[in-house]
């Protein structure tokens, strides 16, 4: 179970990369085979998320995706 949230690791991938690749750096280097990688988006259509996912299946991690939607309460 690792998490890919942590401030640090956002703020010295986007800097020394681009923003599209925050999740994506992290997959290449700790994923491997028989992982998961679980996905939540508001739009579906983040670039951050589609490298992630491009990340993921070069390492051949499964991935698992939920696009979330608004509701008017």
């Amino acid at each position: 179970n690792i998490g890919l949230l942590q401030n640090f690791k956002i703020s010295a991938i986007a800097d020394n990369y681009a923003p599209e690749q925050i999740f994506a750096r992290q997959i290449q280097a700790l994923g491997q085979p028989g992982d998961i990688l679980i996905l939540i988006s508001a739009t579906g259509s983040s670039p951050n998320l589609t490298e992630a996912l491009k990340a993921a299946s070069e390492k051949n991690i499964a991935s698992i995706g939920k696009k979330t939607v608004k509701t008017k309460m």
